[in-house]
């Protein structure tokens, strides 16, 4: 016997078995009208230097799908991992909310913020040297040698290791060296 999804069969059978009665009536299965919870499970610090960051998240219900919302963007489809490259140094917001097999949307999506600080100088001193900048050559080299201004006076020397070395924006010639003892001092 065929059954229509929609239907339900009946029969009342007296205590003889006698059928009294039998049909069908119309019935539908439970409506789910519960959302799902999202919750972010991996993300940036509060504070963090690096541009590029990943969002791991899920939700309470399997087979969810998830929309994904940066500072004030609009929300779009995605998935976990979310991955963001290239953000500017200030601080952002990073909304994610699970949406159920029937339609539900989380109320309440799960929030991340951070903020992304300048980076340190001896960190941009280190991409200019990476970048072939002999103003920083030298930087997070032990030296021995001694090391003198204009004037010939000695400014570092005996087992230094230089960890900032930057041309002053009104010379070219002069260098600001800042040390500390290096290995083997």
């Amino acid at each position: 016997m065929d059954l229509d999804p929609g239907l339900a069969q009946y029969s009342f059978i007296n205590l003889a078995g006698d059928t009294l009665d039998s049909g069908s009536i119309p019935c539908s299965a439970p409506v789910d009208t519960t959302a799902p919870q999202t919750v972010i499970t991996k993300g940036p610090r509060k504070k963090s230097r690096s541009k590029h960051t990943t969002f791991k998240f899920s939700a309470d219900e399997s087979g969810a799908s998830f929309e994904c919302k940066l500072d004030s963007r609009s929300f779009k489809p995605c998935s976990s991992p979310e991955a963001y490259k290239g953000l500017k140094r200030r601080s952002h917001r990073f909304k994610v909310r699970a949406m159920d097999a029937s339609g539900n949307v989380d109320p309440t999506p799960a929030v991340r913020t951070w903020t992304i600080k300048k980076k340190k100088k001896t960190e941009e001193a280190e991409k200019r040297r990476a970048d072939g900048d002999p103003a920083d050559s030298r930087l997070g080299e032990i030296i021995s040698e001694n090391l003198t201004d204009s004037d010939n006076r000695r400014v570092a020397g005996d087992h230094y290791q230089v960890f900032l070395l930057t041309a002053p924006e009104d010379s070219l010639a002069q260098y600001v060296i800042e040390g500390r003892p290096g290995a083997g001092a």
